[in-house]
């Protein structure tokens, strides 16, 4: 925000004005850390289950609106002919789940990696009444996507990739910046094994770097990610490792 959206804002009714000048004194001369109350984004619950676990309570309130957000979903989805698009509604419902979980990894990532933020809150935990959609459980506490894979940001210690693009043209190359969190200090033996492949699983470079092993967050080397002539997808691993013990990981698809 500014000064001229809190203008607008009190001009709307939203504030008064002391509010929002003490707002925007804060905002511009706060250098402390900041807490991040509420982060995530949503996706489709598998409508059809979230309503089948309503058998012989249909009558309730929230089995009402699962049911007729059900049918209105059907109903709008061929109407529009997405068949040609996702092939059918639960390919729908699992796409959206995958976003969903893609989405709140990036912004879970970005706050981890950013040292002005002192915490964050994923919003929600699951699905309820008409908010069927934030949850990273839906109605029924059954896991979607997205709760598989905040696990992997919520450890010990905690590898995170940026590449600087996700397009690469023949022949040219890009980097992948590289960190890591260690919320404890790590014994001393680790490594982080770094890997090039090929969707067909070809290796295309491997080397092994040594990661900074006190607490906190650590900017490591940038991965250097060249280009040769053949074209397609390559996936960018990065492990660390305890001798076979795996404590973190993270991939990209270049």
């Amino acid at each position: 925000t500014n000064a001229n959206q809190s203008s607008d804002l009190c001009r709307q009714g939203f504030g008064s004005p002391a509010i929002f000048n003490e707002f925007d004194r804060e905002l511009h001369t706060f250098r402390g850390k900041v807490f991040v109350s509420e982060i995530g984004c949503g996706a489709f619950n598998d409508m059809d289950k979230t309503a089948a676990g309503f058998k012989g309570w249909e009558n309730l309130l929230d089995a009402q609106i699962v049911i007729n957000l059900r049918d209105g979903l059907y109903k709008g989805f061929h109407q529009r002919g997405l068949e040609k698009v996702f092939g059918s509604v639960q390919r729908l419902f699992e796409k959206s789940q995958e976003m969903q979980s893609r989405g709140i990894s990036r912004q879970v990532e970005a706050i981890l990696t950013n040292p002005q933020i002192s915490g964050f809150i994923v919003t929600q935990l699951n699905d309820v009444g008409w908010e069927l959609e934030a949850g990273i459980l839906d109605l029924w506490r059954n896991p979607k996507p997205a709760y598989h894979a905040l696990k992997r940001l919520n450890q010990p210690h905690c590898l995170v990739t940026a590449p600087q693009t996700y397009g690469v043209c023949p022949g040219g190359s890009t980097w992948i910046d590289l960190s890591l969190l260690n919320q404890v200090p790590l014994g001393g033996s680790e490594q982080i094994v770094i890997m090039i492949q090929t969707t067909a699983g070809d290796v295309i470079s491997r080397q092994s770097v040594q990661p900074v092993y006190s607490a906190g967050l650590h900017r490591l080397n940038p991965i250097r990610f060249e280009v040769g002539e053949r074209t397609g997808s390559y996936h960018v691993s990065a492990r660390l490792m305890r001798g076979l013990v795996l404590l973190a990981e993270t991939a990209e698809t270049i």
